[in-house]
């Protein structure tokens, strides 16, 4: 009996050492700062309005850093084409009184314009904001437009400064005089008589000018776990702020529960041989 209390107080040790190691082994993750991704959004009356999403997963899609950046926006799921986004703040389409392509169903096709900056210049986006994956340091744009001109380029620096900032609440854009319908699509403006978008619009890049002065625009954070979807004709409004990754405590308290059961079958057997 001596010999098995002996190897129960060793087995003991280990356990203890090995929990040990687990608990320091997740320390880091909760030392990560937050991801960045910047957003450019330019209104039918030429209104500029930036902000930086932050994010804690590795990437989220474009649709998240919509639903994250504080703007009142439209989905739309029933096309078959993935995520439409149907109406930004006072531009749009208003589903389901409406189209989702209220205003691109002949010339001129006015929709939401999806872009995104690659090697320092705007790219207009080929996939839908769903299926696009954003990472630290991307930037996206949105346009109210006929799909031929890109936001002005704005660096992620520019937005989100050298530094994250606090979270504060993000303030709703201002409406235009005049709301104007919209729509964005997963592919590119359609022929003036074609229903849906399906044609690649001719867009330059456009660099980014030493000195260029853009509209002014107002910068705020943000950075939720993306919640899910809501439904295709309703629309979403979220403030996000950032959150930590939650942890695994239940193979923690498994491990605290076997060493307190081993540790004292250790004790008892010791009492018991003395």
């Amino acid at each position: 009996m001596l010999r098995f209390a002996h190897y129960v107080s060793r087995i003991t040790h280990h356990v203890l050492l090995v929990c040990g190691l687990l608990i320091f082994s997740a320390t880091p993750l909760y030392a990560q700062g937050p991801h960045r991704a910047g957003l450019v959004v330019q209104f039918s009356d030429g209104t500029v309005v930036t902000r930086c999403v932050t994010f804690a997963e590795d990437e989220i899609s474009g649709e998240d850093v919509l639903r994250r950046s504080g703007l009142t926006v439209i989905f739309d799921y029933t096309s078959g084409l993935g995520t439409r986004v149907c109406k930004i703040e006072a531009d749009g389409c208003d589903v389901p009184a409406e189209d989702c392509w209220c205003q691109c169903q002949g010339s001129p096709c006015l929709y939401w314009n999806y872009f995104y900056i690659a090697d320092g210049v705007w790219r207009y986006s080929g996939l839908g904001c769903g299926s696009r994956t954003v990472r630290d340091g991307d930037v996206e744009g949105w346009v109210w437009g006929d799909g031929r001109t890109p936001p002005p380029l704005i660096s992620l620096d520019d937005i989100c400064g050298t530094s994250t900032a606090a979270n504060t609440p993000i303030p709703t854009v201002p409406a235009p005089p005049s709301p104007t319908p919209l729509e964005a699509s997963t592919t590119a403006p359609p022929s003036p008589t074609a229903s849906e978008p399906g044609a690649s619009p001719a867009l330059s890049p456009t660099a980014l000018a030493p000195g260029a002065t853009f509209t002014p625009r107002t910068v705020s954070t943000s950075g939720q776990p993306s919640p899910t979807p809501p439904d295709s004709r309703t629309p979403f409004n979220d403030e996000a702020t950032t959150t930590a990754p939650s942890a695994n405590l239940g193979g923690y308290a498994a491990f605290a529960v076997i060493v307190l059961v081993l540790s004292g079958l250790g004790l008892y057997l010791r009492k018991r041989m003395s």
